[in-house]
C-alpha cells in the first residue's frame, strides 16, 4: 500500500514506480513490456511490491522501461527493449 512514507514518485506511459523512504519500490499500472520490474507482464491495478530486500536511491521512468539506481551505485533496469 503506498502511505506517507513515500519520497518520490516516477511515471512512465501508463505505470507509475513509487519509491518508499525505507529503499522500497512500489508499482502500479500498464505491464505488457514488463516495466514494473514483478517477474511477470500483468497488469496491475493496485501497487505491488518490487525489487524485494534491494534498497534504492533513486526511481526513473520511461515511456515503457525503468531505472533504478540502488544504494550502493549500481543502475538497474527493464521493461520495454526495442532500441536496446
Amino acid at each position: 500500500m503506498v502511505d506517507e512514507q513515500v519520497c518520490q514518485i516516477a511515471c512512465g506511459a501508463e505505470y507509475t514506480l513509487f519509491l518508499k523512504k525505507n529503499g522500497e519500490i512500489l508499482a502500479c499500472g500498464n505491464n505488457e513490456q514488463g516495466q514494473l520490474g514483478i517477474g511477470d507482464y500483468k497488469n496491475q491495478n493496485n501497487p505491488v511490491l518490487v525489487m524485494k530486500d534491494e534498497k534504492i536511491k533513486q526511481i526513473c521512468c520511461g515511456g515503457n522501461h525503468s531505472l533504478v539506481l540502488k544504494k550502493n551505485g549500481e543502475v538497474w533496469g527493464w521493461g520495454g527493449n526495442r532500441y536496446g
